[in-house]
């Protein structure tokens, strides 16, 4: 399997076992939900750091040229935003009535 398709699965791995981490947590433990949404994104920018070895969490969306990828700049960027709205969302919601 060629080096970036096997980052990738990589990546997707480690992205679904940390929200699987969080959603698990929020069930068990009455965290701030801030608090899982910020922790979230530090997930994704230390899964970020584990793939490319480089501090700058855009070095993903590089592209070939090694300039930024207008398509993967977005595609990370949207895929912060959705996780971190899911989480935030999803930890808030009472345990016991099951509403916000």
């Amino acid at each position: 399997m060629p080096r970036p398709a096997r980052y990738g699965v990589w990546f997707a791995v480690a992205l679904v076992g940390s929200l699987v981490f969080l959603t698990v947590a929020g069930f068990y433990y009455n965290f701030h939900s801030y608090f899982l949404a910020y922790l979230a994104l530090a997930a994704i920018y230390w899964i970020s750091l584990l793939v490319t070895g480089s501090a700058n969490p855009f070095h993903i969306a590089m592209g070939a040229d090694g300039r930024l990828s207008t398509s993967k700049f977005q595609f990370f960027i949207w895929t912060g935003v959705v996780v971190f709205a899911y989480v935030l969302l999803f930890s808030s919601i009472d345990k016991s009535t099951g509403r916000f």
